[in-house]
């Protein structure tokens, strides 16, 4: 899980390209609601301005997902996807069907989806 605030300078740098679909806090909340988790645990996953991607993956995927999820919480959205270099893993693919696997991952919890609503998030920090 990584967690982007903003801008941060620090010693360190990190980076991140993903595609997946944006959810934001409510969103993410109702989904784990019909999967029948308890208000005191959702509240443990999410709160005003951080998600715990790997519980939100874990509580509605399972534990074996592949999905990884990024929390921008300077916006309160999450992305739920595949880092791009998951395509090196699965490097038989062309890009499009890369994102129709995830559009079809996402799909267990969110029927509704479509591949156009898939979303590229790159975030770059580095210090200069």
């Amino acid at each position: 899980m990584k967690i982007r605030n903003g801008f941060v300078s620090n010693s360190s740098s990190s980076s991140f390209c993903i595609i997946g679909k944006y959810y934001k806090n409510i969103e993410l909340e109702k989904l784990l609601e019909l999967k029948g988790l308890s208000e005191e645990r959702i509240n443990d996953i999410i709160s005003d301005n951080w998600v715990d991607c790997d519980e939100v993956i874990s509580e509605l995927l399972g534990k074996d997902s592949d999905l990884e999820g990024y929390h921008m919480s300077d916006c309160d959205d999450t992305i739920i996807g595949y880092d791009i270099y998951k395509l090196n893993k699965y490097n038989d693919l062309t890009f499009i069907q890369f994102k129709e696997k995830i559009a079809n991952e996402l799909k267990k919890i969110d029927p509704t989806i479509a591949i156009n609503d898939l979303r590229i998030e790159v975030d770059c920090e580095f210090d200069v």
